[in-house]
């Protein structure tokens, strides 16, 4: 068995010519030419290679980009007053903030409350963290991260059935806060999920001690546990280089693997992609796969804000937080 490669290019391909439409609307109907501020600290090669993919995209969706490269040492004078002249500006609706960022010069935390809510495309703002481990039920309306998106469409393409269906997250004390979102989100859609740390999943030696598993780049280390007994849908976000091997996998598994590791010249993801590709059902690879999906999605959470900002001049009122303490209902 081999399994079908999710390539995220053709997928990217057609989420950009639906945004290119949604933005010519907007344009023909409203009279918005829609803009998208990016602000991104050089200096890792990474993050400038995503930025450089997103401006792309934007600019192929007829999107115009307006593009703030902050070098290190300009990081204390130039970032706030970019961030600030984007949000008073009329003709950049959405703000991307490429991550991560020198915290040590500019704590996330107060980037997160001067982002302004209604420009908010990557979902990094408080309220939107903050709203996401409500249930859906309780909220009306938040932008969720781009990464959690492109795993959504993502599963769509693998036939895989939210509702009753079963997947496990792997993630590390480097990527918490996304692989704890994503689990909220899969469990309201009905998903039964299971979320595993890395440094937790361990293997017992022929001595009968008990060995934490270390990325490749490290050791290799074969261990015998399936981290999905149940089978279906494994989604790995760990940024630890082919960790993840056939031997770890139930037979015709679904492998999402969002890692992302830079080293000595190369890109790899969490997954042996060689050896899992041929016994998993479905896999994506590390280039391309999720990642460029999360591109695209920034543009589609930036044409969602767009047109709830419109439903609001045009009468209609974001419910938000619908829970109100102290009721008895």
């Amino acid at each position: 068995m081999v399994a079908k490669v999710i390539d995220g290019k053709s997928l990217v391909n057609s989420l950009i010519r639906r945004i290119k439409r949604d933005a010519e609307q907007l344009r023909k109907q409203h009279h918005i030419e829609v803009g998208l501020g990016i602000l991104l600290v050089t200096g890792d090669q990474v993050s400038m290679a995503d930025t450089g993919r997103v401006a792309d995209l934007a600019e192929q969706a007829g999107i115009k980009v307006h593009l703030e490269r902050v070098a290190q040492r300009n990081v204390g004078r130039r970032f706030y007053p970019t961030l600030e002249e984007y949000k008073r500006s009329p003709f950049i609706q959405g703000i991307y903030i490429q991550l991560p960022l020198p915290t040590e010069i500019i704590p996330l935390s107060e980037v997160m409350a001067r982002l302004p809510l209604e420009k908010d495309v990557a979902g990094l703002h408080f309220l939107n963290r903050g709203m996401a481990t409500y249930s859906p039920h309780e909220v009306d309306k938040i932008i969720h991260p781009p990464e959690i998106l492109a795993v959504r469409e993502t599963l769509k393409e693998c036939e895989f059935e939210l509702k009753g269906g079963n997947a496990v997250v792997v993630g590390s004390d480097a990527t918490a806060g996304t692989v704890k979102m994503l689990s909220n989100f899969l469990f309201d859609k009905g998903c039964n999920v299971k979320l595993l740390k890395f440094s937790n999943i361990s293997t017992t030696t022929e001595n009968g001690q008990r060995r934490t598993l270390r990325s490749l780049d490290n050791e290799k280390i074969e261990a015998p546990g399936i981290i999905n007994p149940e089978g279906e849908a494994v989604i790995t976000c760990t940024n630890q280089a082919i960790w993840l091997s056939s031997s770890r996998l139930k037979p015709k598994s679904i492998v999402i693997d969002m890692g992302y590791k830079f080293s000595r010249g190369r890109v790899s993801g969490d997954c042996d992609f060689t050896n899992v590709s041929k016994s998993a059902s479905y896999i994506t690879p590390v280039p391309g796969g999720v990642r460029s999906i999360t591109h695209a999605m920034i543009l589609n959470n930036l044409i969602e804000l767009i047109n709830r900002q419109m439903e609001i001049k045009e009468g209609g009122k974001s419910k938000g937080l619908k829970r109100r303490f102290h009721e008895n209902k």
